[in-house]
């Protein structure tokens, strides 16, 4: 969350927004943490995403059937 913005003298405002963050800080909050992230992470992180795109796919498969529409819907 933003600081508050201030006069200098030590006089805060807490309703003002202090700075602007730019579009892609604001649309995708993870965006600064993926500019530090190391190499060595990124291969941790692809294997959980499919591990969960492996689970989350079937489930939502089986729900849309259960729902009585078509497979494709559950994507």
């Amino acid at each position: 969350m933003d600081e508050p913005a201030s006069d200098g003298y030590g006089n805060s405002y807490p309703f003002a927004s202090a700075r602007k963050r730019p579009a892609l800080a604001r649309a995708m909050p993870l965006s600064g943490h993926l500019r530090s992230s190391r190499g060595r992470a990124a291969r941790g992180d692809l294997l959980a995403g499919r591990t969960v795109a492996a689970l989350a796919m079937p489930a939502g498969i089986a729900y849309a059937e259960l729902a009585g529409l078509s497979p494709v819907v559950g994507f």
